[in-house]
């Protein structure tokens, strides 16, 4: 990831490389979140409520940061990540919220005996804090957005989840390369790249289903 930050960076520092890499951090510590849940109630797990909670809390200064900006400076720096202005940005950062303080009241209450009705409430409560998330990743990693322009939608099956989830880093390098070319204007002048993520969950029979 901080790879792609730094190529981003060097190519237009007004792409929020670290921005789209802590957005994506979001989902990732969602899922995270919810096995460890999971995993807490099997036998030998050394999975605790101590480490769930400091998940959370690193989960709430994310989101802290992703919509208050996590420096003065403006973009002084690849790392800097730049405060949420845009009203339906702002707007997508809320419903995000709103999922996750659903969430956050199934978590508080898990514990190795949690029962099999408050895992089931903490799966659906991540996959409806990750859908709300995904939708700020996507916003994020789009920089242009002009209605002057066509918009050309490039499908794209990736692993979000299974054996072999690589796809969360597949699609942090795709967003920011459909940023760069969308800005500059050099590939497809006139076209607006827009991704259209699959999760194919790294199985072919999944995949066969597009």
């Amino acid at each position: 990831e901080d790879v792609l930050v730094d190529e981003a960076w060097k190519a237009d520092p007004s792409l929020q490389g670290s921005k789209i890499v802590l957005a994506s951090r979001q989902l990732a510590l969602l899922q995270s979140m919810c096995r460890d849940s999971v995993l807490m109630t099997t036998n030998g797990s050394d999975v605790t409520t101590v480490g769930i909670a400091a998940s959370m809390r690193h989960f709430e200064a994310n989101q802290e940061t992703l919509l208050k900006g996590g420096s003065a400076r403006r973009l002084a720096a690849k790392t800097d990540v730049a405060a949420t202005e845009d009203p339906h940005a702002v707007d997508l950062m809320h419903a995000v919220q709103d999922q996750w303080n659903a969430l956050k009241a199934h978590l508080e209450k898990v514990t190795p005996q949690a029962t099999e009705a408050l895992l089931r409430s903490v799966e659906e409560g991540t996959a409806s804090a990750a859908e709300s998330m995904e939708a700020v990743v996507t916003f994020f990693g789009t920089t242009t957005r002009s209605t002057t322009m066509l918009s050309l939608e490039i499908l794209a099956p990736i692993p979000l989840t299974g054996d072999w989830p690589a796809g969360q880093t597949l699609r942090l390098a795709a967003q920011l390369a459909e940023g760069l070319i969308n800005k500059e204007q050099r590939i497809l002048p006139g076209f607006n790249l827009k991704h259209v993520f699959y999760d194919d969950k790294c199985d072919p029979s999944k995949g066969s289903q597009i």
